[in-house]
């Protein structure tokens, strides 16, 4: 069992500054992989785990 963090979106908005759609894109865009959703319904939160934030970072640095 992994010990990594998880993070639900309003948790990456806040984090950002950005808003839930900008959120759900990076999710649907592969910027954040390894996000999913918390149960398999339409409306269900997403959550992200930290290696995602990792590497969204990184790509944001190497711009």
């Amino acid at each position: 069992m992994s010990d990594e963090r998880w993070y639900s979106a309003a948790e990456i908005q806040e984090r950002y500054r950005v808003s839930r759609k900008t959120v759900m894109r990076w999710i649907e865009d592969g910027k954040l992989p390894g996000a999913r959703k918390k149960a398999p319904y339409k409306r269900s939160p997403y959550e992200i785990p930290q290696s995602a934030i990792d590497y969204f970072e990184k790509q944001r640095n190497s711009s």
